[in-house]
């Protein structure tokens, strides 16, 4: 039924087959567009970084992004050239520059922390810059329900507490985080907030390494970057 509906004129013998194919714009021309490239930010000392960084490369990967992967060890302070920075170690007090990342991000770059922070100094020392007013100890969630169509069309949808686990912190946080998902208990674990003329985003969980948080990460990058877009690829299979 589909090959009788769907025809394909591009190889007619028609005056439009021998029209020479062009580029919309010369090559030169795109070589000089402003790429968008991305940093992830990793620890190779540590499984279940590099596990995210893993998950959070092949994300970019569809979306077909420019993206290059640092080891926190050898990382001093991002380049303003990426547009996002995805951090996915959970110590922040590896990083050498904690506040030449805030700057980053408060100057116009975007952070998205995809991994619960450990509770250290370094998380008292930019917690309210994260749009939280209060935290306290780690504990365990179950459960995620989306709050946001970060997920497009998935407002409202819910994972079951018995299939999520994660190690979160309890957050209050302020008025202008906007939060897109929340645990079975209704505890934030993602959430955005603008911080100078950037943004920061928080995943408030351990799990953002499994393959079926790709959406998550993909609608995390997305309301980070202004006019975002990507390729998607509409499929339908059969089996005959």
């Amino acid at each position: 039924f589909i090959l009788q509906v769907s025809s394909n004129k591009s190889g007619g013998s028609g005056k439009e087959a021998d029209e020479p194919k062009q580029n919309a714009i010369c090559q030169e021309e795109i070589a000089k567009l402003v790429r968008e490239r991305f940093l992830i930010l990793h620890d190779s000392k540590d499984e279940s970084s590099m596990a995210i960084a893993r998950n959070v490369e092949q994300v970019l990967r569809y979306m077909k992004k420019e993206y290059e992967l640092a080891d926190v060890k050898q990382f001093s302070k991002p380049d303003p050239q990426y547009m996002t920075v995805i951090v996915t170690i959970e110590n922040l007090d590896m990083l050498a520059n904690l506040d030449a990342m805030m700057e980053y991000a408060h100057n116009g770059g975007n952070v998205f922390f995809s991994r619960t922070p450990e509770y250290n100094d370094s998380l008292y020392r930019i917690y309210r810059k994260l749009g939280i007013n209060s935290i306290n100890l780690p504990i365990v969630t179950n459960g995620i329900q989306m709050t946001s169509n970060l997920l497009i069309k998935g407002e409202d949808a819910k994972i079951g507490a018995d299939a999520i686990v994660n190690s979160s912190i309890p957050v209050e946080l302020d008025r202008q985080a906007k939060v897109h998902a929340v645990s079975a208990n209704n505890m934030p674990l993602l959430w955005e907030t603008r911080y100078g003329q950037g943004k920061l985003m928080v995943y408030n969980g351990t799990n953002m390494q499994s393959a079926m948080n790709r959406g998550m990460i993909a609608g995390g990058i997305s309301l980070l970057n202004l006019d975002f877009m990507y390729p998607i690829f509409n499929m339908k299979v059969m089996y005959i």
